[in-house]
């Protein structure tokens, strides 16, 4: 922590490189867009393969490593000179070339510039028969000149692997690069046309192995952003890793799809280690593995460490910026992410995933109106993914915007279908912050048993349950929930790197203290704020006047410290709180609403939400004032 905040000035890529320890001492090289020398708008398109390819080839080598193909394509038709471009790309070298391509023949002409001196350390001019065994092979001598040219030795291994050919198919690899240039963006409808782009790929060359890949990463993604069930992306995602790694198991791509279908945590690290090993210069590899790890709080160091390294592969990806940003927040460094959203924000306005980063990070400062135009926007640029709806709807709630959570509700579910699980969460959600337990357990008790029966969904069944009086059912919830916590011997051992551990001893200490075991449940909730106090803020900045703490406080009947807590919530801003205390109906909020300065505490954060909510008001009624009339 202490040596992100030393660099917390810097940003990344443009602004300045964080160097990570997985570069230290390797040859970092930009190649730029290849200019189409024909002048053939349809040509456009075979440009870009070709200098894509070229900067897949040369990733596989371990002694170089090549910004990606997402931070260079901002140089197209640039004006700036090769210095200027190297100093914000962090690099010494770097790349042009150009392509011509006339009937059966192509021309590709390279060249490689020290960017200190702007002198070239080498070029050359390749005219061949236009086919795919050639076009692969002139990307493989491109790649060993460069490594001679930059002393950077390959092994064997490498050597073999950069002169292996994906595919003798040109139209499939064109189809798989179309489809890899529309993952970048994060939008459900340019994932949705990169999915049918792979199988296209597939469909001329079912052994295409990088195809496959394509395919396994877009369920993922279409899972995380849209509305793919888990049940599909987890059929889709193992067929593709399986044939991906039966065709190519030299290939690092594949060894990445192959992680996300591993059974445990430490299988899937093998195989991000090994997905490295075989190609270290693939920026998406170390995004997914810090991904998986930061689950663990206290693997958020590590998790930043390779996010870094990501960066530094491809420093002006708006994903890759998006995540090392939204990493820091859940270290508790939210302010220096908001500030790097902000700029990622100014330069591409568009970017989802960053609107609905940054609409986080600024409720938690108190800026509840700013976040939700955030979350408004992001939900008009891509209107197929639920996660700026369910975030709308909290922010609704919270600011007691009543009027437009019904819209909300039934835009997901014309998104989804009526019974989607998603819509029966969103329903069960709202019900909560409107302080109607009853209501929430009947959408969860709606659901197919399989669903409902799982941990978070029996979580929210158990605290419904206590704010209702109904402490059997909500021990059978719980137990579902927490298992570990009822469990005599493996409760000692939580928290395990999770958050909701945190959670579950306070709720499942409290539910067993008052359905027969008023010792073993007080002792896990001790455990549980102690921890909360004394070993979380170790890896995450400022937890210990958590709402997670304040919750183990409240339930163990410490009413001071949840009040010390929620006046240093609210004083940073966060009235997170307001909402649940307004309204919840849990037997061990009795005390603390009978204390006169809660009772004043509470009062400013309602009037300072309300403010707000008014100011909302007054902006969307001048918004829907026609011009030239006059407003309310």
């Amino acid at each position: 922590v202490a040596i992100l905040l030393a660099v917390s000035g810097c940003g990344y890529g443009l602004r300045g490189n964080v160097v990570s320890p997985h570069m230290k001492g390797i040859e970092v090289i930009a190649v730029l867009p290849f200019e189409n020398r024909s002048r053939v708008e349809d040509d456009e398109f075979f440009v870009e393969g070709v200098h894509d390819d070229l900067l897949t080839t040369l990733a596989r080598i371990g002694g170089l490593k090549v910004i990606s193909r997402t931070s260079v394509s901002q140089y197209v038709d640039t004006a700036k000179t090769i210095p200027e471009i190297a100093e914000e790309l962090g690099v010494a070298t770097v790349m042009e070339g150009a392509v011509q391509r006339a009937g059966d023949m192509v021309r590709i002409n390279v060249q490689l510039i020290d960017a200190a001196t702007d002198e070239h350390l080498w070029a050359e001019i390749y005219d061949r028969e236009l086919t795919a065994e050639n076009l692969f092979a002139i990307q493989s001598e491109i790649s060993e000149q460069i490594a001679g040219a930059l002393q950077a030795t390959l092994t064997q291994e490498e050597e073999r692997r950069i002169n292996e050919r994906p595919t003798d198919n040109l139209a499939a690899y064109n189809a798989y690069l179309r489809g890899r240039q529309l993952l970048a963006r994060r939008n459900t409808v340019q994932l949705t046309e990169a999915m049918s782009e792979f199988r296209r790929a597939l469909e001329l060359d079912p052994e295409f192995a990088l195809a496959w890949v394509g395919v396994g990463e877009t369920a993922t993604l279409l899972s995380n952003w849209g509305t793919m069930t888990r049940e599909d992306r987890n059929r889709i995602r193992q067929d593709a890793a399986n044939r991906a790694i039966e065709l190519a198991p030299d290939l690092g791509e594949a060894w990445l799809i192959y992680a996300t279908v591993a059974d445990s945590l430490a299988e899937a690290e093998t195989r991000y280690r090994k997905a490295i090993e075989l190609n270290p210069g693939y920026a998406t590899t170390y995004q997914w593995y810090a991904n998986d790890i930061q689950g663990d709080f206290r693997r958020l160091e590590e998790a930043q460490q390779l996010l870094d390294t990501a960066v530094a592969l491809d420093p002006l990806s708006p994903i890759l910026r998006q995540q090392a940003a939204h990493n820091l927040h859940l270290m508790g460094h939210t302010d220096i992410a908001a500030r790097r959203l902000s700029t990622l924000l100014d330069e591409d306005p568009e970017f989802v995933p960053a609107l609905n980063s940054l609409a986080e990070a600024r409720q938690l400062q108190g800026e509840w109106v700013e976040a939700v135009q955030l979350l408004r926007r992001a939900a008009t640029l891509d209107p197929g993914t639920p996660e700026p709806l369910f975030a709308l709807m909290r922010a609704y709630q919270v600011l007691g915007y009543s009027e437009g959570i019904t819209d909300l509700r039934n835009r997901l579910a014309e998104m989804s279908g009526e019974r989607n699980p998603l819509v029966v969460f969103a329903d069960a959600f709202v019900a909560s912050l409107a302080g109607r337990p009853g209501a929430v357990v009947e959408h969860l008790q709606s659901l197919d048993p399989s669903i409902r029966n799982s941990p978070q969904p029996s979580a929210f069944l158990a605290q419904a349950y206590v704010e209702l009086g109904n402490f059997e059912a909500a021990r059978t919830a719980a137990e579902r929930a927490y298992p570990r916590v009822f469990d005599s011997e493996a409760w000692t051992q939580l928290p395990d790197g999770r958050l909701r551990d945190i959670e579950a001893l306070c709720i499942g200490g409290y539910i067993l203290s008052v359905t027969g075991d008023p010792e073993g449940g007080k002792a896990r909730m001790q455990a549980g704020l102690e921890y909360a106090q004394n070993e979380l803020p170790r890896y995450i900045t400022g937890r210990e006047d958590s709402v997670s703490a304040a919750s183990c406080s409240l339930v163990l009947g410490e009413v001071d410290h949840v009040l010390r807590t929620l006046e240093t919530l609210t004083a940073g801003g966060d009235l997170t709180w307001v909402g649940f205390f307004s309204s919840s109906r849990a037997p061990e909020v009795e005390p603390l609403r009978n204390r006169t300065d809660f009772q004043e505490l509470l009062a400013a954060g309602q009037a300072e939400l309300e403010r707000q909510r008014e100011r909302l008001r007054a902006l969307d009624a001048e918004a829907a004032t026609p011009l030239g009339e006059a407003g309310p």
